[in-house]
Order: structure tokens, then C-alpha cells, then sequence
């Protein structure tokens, strides 16, 4: 026999088997794709894309190597606005058709937020008022929890301090800069008396102790330039008018009577009070500025959460740096005219500037060191803490 009549007879089975094995294949196609247009020998599947017998219901899906796909929804959950509150689960997850989810919003009610609503695309017969709502998960669903701000009275961490007195402004050696002097508006150094105990702020009047009164954080140094949640970082960019509007709003919400800190008040507390007199720090707690506070050499050119360094002898934090703190007094060049033995001083009786006292994350951090501007004046640096009044 020729070579090549051996190669045909050895091909005949090779052949039959292969038509027998297309003709199978074909032969359920037709099964696959019922009820449909026609298979698609380029992908495989069945041209139309839609959900036919073999799927049971389920989807198609061409990008699989089965052509039957599990059935999934998204679910997309947002807030608004972001800082209103959370939710849970929140962003965009993937669920089975027919799973049941329940989806909550909490509001940041120490913010002063409450919860409004649902809105977006909702499932039918969902309580849209309702912080938690249950469903059945059976098309792509998209919701957003609304929250709306309320005024509320913060806590504010308030320390006693108990009346004494003490010498106000630079004294030479105690308070005196780097080249032993002492700044023109730190002089003459005086004795004061004050006959009556306060108490004042622990901390800084923080960004979310603002919000939760005004309802908006005017601070340079928000999240958003951050980079990082700043409710505990102190308020700035606030004039001595915006003080006076949160103090007002604050003091109608809380039924209590808050105030700024005379200036010799804020000095007295800065010192340590009775507890500091021996210890004559230069800075509110320590004679190392970088001990105490946050200023121009170590703050990396921004402000920084409250009571991050240690407190004075009292226990009242950041009285050095991370911000100037707005008082109640006007400001003068100097203390002359001021004698000795003065009681209970609040500073002259008329005068185009307030003073501000303690240093900042821009400046140095001497509890002699004074500042003044105009009340409408506004900068990063400047910030305020309180007084509560009996």
C-alpha cells in the first residue's frame, strides 16, 4: 500500500471523531441558548446577553468564563454633608440579590448635628425619616443621609484658679529674652492684686467647640489643609468681634456666663497661679520653651491638637504657643502708669486695639509676652480660651 493511502485510512477514525465531537457541541448549543437568538462563536456565548434557561434566572455575563453570573447589586451610601455624621455601612459594597441589609446614619451630635433624612435612589417602602432603615437588596441602590447642625453648648474643661497676687509683666532674669532684656510693652513689671478666684479654660477653645456654636470653622488650619481631622486643634482666625459673637451664642445655649480673661487674669493663671510664684517659669510651665510649647522652631509651621505638651503647675495647657489667645482688655504701648498694687486691672477705658497674650506656633512663648491689634483682625495664629464667671 502507497504511504499515502496508509495516511488516509489512519485519518478517517481521527476525522469521525472529530465531527462526532463538534457535532455534540453544536448539538447543545442550541440547548444553551434556547428561547434566544444565536451562539456566538466568537465569544462563546450566546449573542443576545440577556438571561436565558441555563442561567436559572441569574445574569449573563460575556466577561466570564461561565456564561451564567452570580446576580449582585451595589450598594452606594453617603452623608451629607461629611462631617454631618457617619454611616454605616458606608461607600460602595457588592451584595447577592435578595440579601437583606440594614443601613444606619449617626449623626455627630456633639457637633450639633441631627439626622434629617434619606434621600437617592430608595427602595420601595423604606421609612426615609428613619436614622436605620431594612431592606432587601433586589436592584443597585444609591442613598444619601442628610444632617443638619443645631447650636450646642460644648463641654469645656474649665480650672480653678484661686485669687492671689503677683508681679505682672518682664522682670529682668525671671522673664527676660535670650539677651537679657525686656521688650518695651512687657514694662514696667508691677504688682497686682486679684481678689477674686476664677475659673478658666483648661485647653484652647478648639475648632469643634466652634462649630458646634457657629456651625463653621473659619481656621486656616482646617482638615482640608491638614490633611487630618482637626476638631481638637484650637480655633484661629477669629477677631476679637467673633470672639465676643461666639461668647454671646455660647452663653444663651449653656445658660452659663462665659467670658474672655482679663489680661492680668490670663497672666496670673499662665504663671501657675498661687502654685507658681516660687517657680517664676519664663514659659507657662517650664523655663525650656520646647517642654511646654508648640512655637516657631518645633511646630512645623501649623497649629496642633490641644494638651499634645505638658500643662503648668495648675494643670492648664498650651498657655505657651500653639496659639495667641485673644483677652478682654485694650491694649497700651506699655503697662505705664501702672502702679503698684493695682486691684483687679482690666486694662484702660478706651483704645483702638485688644491685647493677646501667650506666643504662638508662628512666634515665641513667653508668658510676659504681649500682643495687640484692631477687634476686627483675624490670623492663623490667633485663638482665645475662656473665663467662667460665678
Amino acid at each position: 500500500m502507497k504511504t499515502s493511502e496508509k495516511f488516509m485510512v489512519k485519518s478517517v477514525p481521527l476525522l469521525s471523531c472529530l465531527c462526532a465531537l463538534i457535532f455534540w457541541y453544536c448539538a447543545k448549543i442550541p440547548d444553551h441558548c434556547s428561547d434566544h437568538n444565536v451562539f456566538d462563536p466568537n465569544t462563546q456565548f450566546c449573542s443576545d446577553g440577556v438571561a436565558h434557561d441555563k442561567c436559572n434566572g441569574k445574569e449573563y455575563d460575556p466577561r466570564l468564563g461561565n456564561p451564567c453570573s452570580t446576580n449582585t447589586h451595589t450598594l452606594t451610601v453617603h452623608q451629607n454633608p461629611i462631617d454631618g455624621g457617619t454611616v454605616s455601612p458606608g461607600g460602595m459594597s457588592t451584595h447577592n440579590a435578595g440579601t437583606s441589609v440594614t443601613v444606619t446614619a449617626m449623626p455627630n451630635s456633639n457637633l450639633g448635628y441631627s439626622f434629617t433624612g434619606w434621600t437617592g435612589v430608595l427602595p420601595a417602602g423604606i421609612d426615609a425619616s428613619s436614622p436605620s432603615v431594612t431592606f432587601n437588596i433586589n436592584s443597585n441602590v444609591s442613598i444619601i443621609a442628610n444632617f443638619q447642625h443645631e447650636p450646642v453648648a460644648p463641654d469645656i474643661e474649665m480650672v480653678f484658679v484661686e485669687n492671689g497676687e503677683f508681679i505682672m509683666g518682664c522682670v529682668q532674669g525671671r522673664d527676660s529674652h535670650t539677651d537679657g532684656s525686656c521688650l518695651i510693652p512687657e514694662v514696667p513689671s508691677h504688682w497686682v492684686t486679684l481678689t477674686n478666684s476664677y475659673s478658666i479654660g483648661k485647653y484652647q477653645v478648639t475648632q469643634a467647640q466652634w462649630f458646634a456654636v457657629m456651625g463653621d470653622n473659619p481656621s486656616h488650619f482646617n482638615s482640608a489643609l491638614v490633611g487630618a481631622n482637626t476638631d481638637l486643634h484650637p480655633v484661629e482666625r477669629v477677631s476679637w468681634y467673633n470672639v465676643q459673637t461666639f461668647i454671646n451664642r455660647l452663653n444663651m445655649l449653656s445658660g452659663l456666663q462665659y467670658r474672655l480673661p482679663t489680661e492680668a487674669e490670663w497672666e496670673f493663671a499662665a504663671r501657675g497661679g498661687n502654685s507658681g510664684l516660687e517657680s517664676g517659669y519664663r514659659f507657662s510651665g517650664s523655663n525650656d520653651i520646647d517642654d511646654v510649647a508648640w512655637h516657631s522652631r518645633n511646630s512645623n509651621g501649623t497649629t496642633h491638637p490641644i494638651g499634645r505638651r505638658p500643662g503648668n503647675e495648675l494643670g492648664i495647657f498650651d498657655m505657651s504657643g500653639n496659639v495667641w489667645e485673644w483677652v478682654s482688655d485694650r491694649s497700651t504701648s506699655n503697662y505705664e502708669g501702672r502702679e503698684d498694687g493695682v486691684i483687679n486691672p482690666t486694662g484702660p477705658p478706651s483704645g483702638t486695639h485688644h491685647v493677646f497674650r501667650g506666643g504662638s506656633w508662628g512666634y515665641g512663648a513667653g508668658v510676659s509676652y504681649r500682643g495687640g491689634e484692631q477687634p476686627d483682625f483675624r490670623d492663623p495664629g490667633i485663638g482665645f480660651r475662656l473665663v467662667l464667671a460665678k
